[in-house]
């Protein structure tokens, strides 16, 4: 495949990339503003976990981002274009990129998906126990 087809395929996913990023950042937003309100209906304020998931989730969906936009300045710029391609640095740079921040990024994300499912089943379960009669 010629390199120009590759490039324009990168823009193209970044592009989308981009307006998905800003779509969640929306909804993000207008999520975060429901349980506000939600919150301050019973007049409580936002708890220290729930700053720090939504803290967690903002910060886990801008490293996938940047992951994205890295395939756009990683290879086909730096790789292509540069004169640092030739130095040692370079190859730290490239071998620390694929081997340590993208399995890192995909496995926070994973975790992070983990949790969630975790956090939620023990919360359905609760409230069938309590439903019930039972404790929890």
């Amino acid at each position: 495949m010629p390199d120009y087809i590759d490039f324009v395929c990168r823009i193209l996913k970044l592009v989308f990339d981009t307006y998905i990023f800003i779509m969640f950042v929306y909804m993000f937003q207008y999520f975060i503003g429901r349980k506000k309100a939600q919150l301050s209906e019973q007049e409580k304020e936002l708890s220290h976990f729930n700053r720090f998931v939504i803290f967690w989730t903002f910060s886990l969906v801008v490293l996938n981002y940047l992951h994205s936009a890295s395939n756009i300045i990683y290879n086909p710029l730096i790789a292509n274009f540069s004169v640092w391609k030739d130095s040692h640095s370079y190859e730290v740079f490239r071998i620390s990129f694929a081997y340590f921040f993208v399995p890192l990024s995909d496995f926070l994300t994973v975790t992070t998906l983990l949790y969630l499912f975790y956090f939620q089943a023990r919360k359905q379960l609760t409230e069938e126990v309590r439903g019930r009669g039972g404790r929890p």
